[in-house]
């Protein structure tokens, strides 16, 4: 999980927005009501397709942004997360304590850190061509066997809570 990103309010212009997201070198922003509520992300993509070329400077942002906004709280599994941003084609997703915005989950991180794991497992699994290369991809092997049979069939890293998930991690 990063920082969270910038929060303007439904009534800001696509123009402050997008000045606003250049400014904190963020590829998104969520939109929120004068009362606070987030009701609304605004990402990259949006811009590009929705607003670029298409809108008034002085549109407001709530036409643009993508809405309804799903989240998820810091103490949620990554898995779940991940599910989410794959069933709704989400490339962002909000983690939110108490109804604030407390960071961001992108969805290329946190593929990376949940399959950190299994591309370990798989550098393990390239042999030399040799007899000891494909004795020690046999040796891993039955460790990865070993491994999903004490997790329950399960990687570990499926099993990570949203907040573990560290914006300073070296994953995009």
């Amino acid at each position: 999980m990063s920082s969270p990103p910038p929060v303007v309010t439904e009534d800001t212009s696509c123009a402050e927005a997008v000045a606003e997201m250049a400014d904190s070198k963020s590829s998104s922003l969520f939109v929120r009501t004068k009362s606070g509520k987030i009701i609304g992300i605004l990402t990259e993509v949006d811009v590009a397709r929705r607003v670029a070329f298409r809108a008034e400077s002085a549109s407001s942002v709530q036409h643009f942004m993508s809405s309804p906004v799903q989240s998820v709280k810091p103490n949620d599994m990554l898995n779940q997360a991940i599910g989410i941003m794959r069933r709704r084609n989400f490339s962002h997703l909000p983690v939110v304590r108490k109804k604030q915005v407390v960071g961001v989950l992108r969805f290329r991180s946190a593929l990376a850190i949940a399959s950190a794991e299994v591309v370990d497992q798989i550098d393990n699994l390239v042999h030399e061509d040799s007899v000891e290369g494909l004795q020690d991809m046999r040796g891993v092997q039955v460790e990865i066997a070993m491994s999903m049979l004490d997790d329950g069939g399960m990687c570990r890293s499926g099993l990570i809570n949203v907040s573990n998930v560290s914006c300073s991690s070296n994953f995009p």
